[in-house]
């Protein structure tokens, strides 16, 4: 063969032939493997469509170097999950190296995080053992990918576990979150997270319908740092974004009327999350980082909202060992956000669960605030009387809660140190003052004018239920009884939220009144939600009158439970039949 043959030759098979096999190789490895047509999008359109959608993985094709070398050979590019190490600016992706484990890495620099690392193993393990052992266990929630393997603490032979886990991955019915639909699948492999459609629909959940009601009551949040910076911020990781779909998974369970406690789904996702939680902290880098703080606060929240109270208990335990390490909750980085929320977060839960919070800071009052956040734990230069024009209140309503924020001035000056018994004689006496004159005030229901008036009305009940706590020394969850609770729930709800959005510092006063003794009832979740939600908008305006106004709250039922003679673990919760449902 002449030498300008050979040339010829070579150039086709070096340009012509391997331009024809690169074309083929630019599919996806799904659509070569169905011989169909593929757009080389990510996803491609052929993956989008399926469901539940497959890894749209495409390869790399590897030039050859030498002759004998097969001129195209194509190399499956294996998929890499990253990890961005979150600080409080900038994001940082960091490649995952090693499978998914179970097994943790003690923490030698950081001690006092141990404990909290080995709850968080333990949670893990009985998850996995629970989910697997019923063949639930959720295709996309199990593990990333299928060489990820899970290792056991005894060591013990996983070969079973790795066919449950097969299987349950072919399995055919699995819930569809139809309620929460899209129209199409965003690219999430470039946030970490398994690009399928339930994942898409779950993250679309959480991120266009549950974060808006965090900082508004109404779900119409205005420009705000959680929602402008935060959840976009937060997004970028794979752990941050997981709990936000184990949020919207135990909300899809509630609303197919299944406990999210042992929904397959949620306990995929819940497992999940733990498990990218779990070897953060393992990290010394990322132990204390904003990303690990905020999801110790998130899965936190979410357990507080279905009262795993033990669950909650320990997380707290663990996000207060984490801010230690970190230096306190004044090193979170610039902004007051994170802060702002870990520290509303602990009042609540001090709320709900009536022990002492958790995280000590410096308390001061309110010089100058907006008038629609009044509010009657706090002292204020202009009472509520002079400003109803401004609240669009009646002036019966006024006269209740400024009543009730001389009552709790007047307490609340009188519990520091020893009191005498004199001190609490007059205590007894201006709380019976006030109890009565209320009490002589009508309901509104013979009277035309207040007949109507659902504000008045759901603040006399709640003031009366301060004014009984007050009285006879028993905390708020003993002193709203069942009827009370009914009653202002049938009643407040009549208001529209964007009318409570108007005025939240009533709100709260109103639910501050009933969460205490709501918490273990279904409708007690919707009140939390509302409770933080108000708190949280407040915040907008005067983070001090918020945090002035639960302090507040907070010293008031130490007061009545050191008072108290109630056991308060004597008795379980009754159930409660309520007039009114959401």
């Amino acid at each position: 063969m002449s030498e300008s043959a050979q040339q010829s030759r070579h150039k086709y098979h070096r340009s012509k032939f391997l331009e024809g096999r690169l074309k083929l190789s630019t599919s996806c490895t799904e659509c070569r493997r169905r011989k169909q047509k593929c757009d080389q999008q990510q996803p491609c359109r052929q993956c989008a469509r399926r469901y539940p959608q497959p890894e749209c993985i495409y390869g790399n094709v590897k030039t050859p170097t030498d002759k004998r070398e097969h001129p195209f050979t194509t190399v499956i590019a294996t998929p890499i999950v990253r990890k961005p190490a979150l600080e409080s600016v900038g994001v940082k992706d960091v490649t995952e190296a090693e499978g998914a484990t179970i097994s943790i890495a003690t923490l030698h620099q950081f001690d006092t995080a141990e404990c909290y690392q080995q709850i968080l193993n333990s949670m893990v393990s009985q998850l996995q053992y629970h989910t697997l052992s019923n063949h639930q266990v959720d295709q996309d929630t199990a593990n990333s990918n299928s060489s990820a393997k899970f290792s056991w603490e005894d060591g013990s032979d996983n070969s079973k576990i790795q066919w449950q886990l097969q299987k349950s991955r072919r399995r055919k019915g699995s819930v569809s979150p139809h309620d929460m639909a899209i129209s199409s699948v965003d690219p999430l492999h470039f946030l970490g997270i398994t690009p399928t459609t339930q994942n898409a629909r779950l993250l679309h959940a959480f991120v266009n319908t549950i974060t808006k009601y965090v900082f508004s009551i109404d779900g119409k949040p205005g420009p705000n740092h959680y929602n402008d910076v935060w959840i976009p911020w937060a997004m970028k990781s794979p752990l941050l974004a997981y709990l936000g779909i184990f949020s919207s998974a135990c909300y899809l369970a509630e609303a197919q009327r299944s406990s999210p406690e042992k929904a397959a789904l949620a306990l995929g996702y819940k497992t999940k999350s733990l498990h990218l939680l779990n070897e953060m902290l393992s990290d010394p880098r990322l132990a204390t980082s904003n990303e690990a703080i905020g999801a110790v606060l998130n899965i936190t929240i979410t357990e507080w909202h279905w009262n795993n109270h033990e669950i909650v208990k320990q997380h707290m335990e663990g996000l207060v060992q984490i801010i230690k390490l970190k230096g306190g909750l004044d090193e979170l980085g610039p902004g007051h956000c994170l802060r702002e929320m870990i520290l509303t977060t602990d009042y609540c839960l001090c709320v709900t669960y009536d022990w002492e919070p958790l995280f000590e800071h410096l308390v001061k009052n309110p010089s100058e605030y907006p008038v629609h956040i009044s509010i009657p734990f706090i002292a204020a230069t202009s009472s509520f009387v002079k400003i109803t024009s401004q609240l669009e209140i009646g002036k019966e309503t006024a006269i209740i809660l400024d009543d009730m924020r001389f009552l709790f001035n007047a307490t609340m000056n009188r519990l520091d140190g020893d009191v005498s018994e004199l001190e609490k004689s007059k205590i007894a006496s201006t709380s019976t003052w006030i109890q009565q004159r209320i009490s002589d005030m009508p309901d509104g229901s013979q009277d035309p004018l207040l007949d109507q008036d659902f504000i008045y009305k759901s603040c006399r009940i709640a003031a009366l239920v301060y004014c009984n706590a007050i009285v006879s020394r028993i905390p708020l969850s003993k002193a709203c009884s069942l009827t009370d609770l009914s009653q202002l729930w049938a009643i407040m709800w009549q208001v529209k939220l964007s009318r409570w959005k108007e005025i939240p510092g009533i709100f709260l006063f109103i639910m501050l009144a009933t969460a205490p003794a709501a918490q273990h009832m279904p409708h007690g979740r919707f009140l939390k939600i509302m409770m933080k939600a108000t708190a949280l908008s407040m915040t907008l305006d005067s983070w001090e009158v918020v945090d002035k106004s639960m302090y507040t709250y907070v010293n008031l039922q130490r007061w009545l439970r050191r008072s108290s003679m109630v056991d308060l673990g004597s008795s379980p919760p009754q159930a409660l039949e309520f007039l009114h449902f959401y």
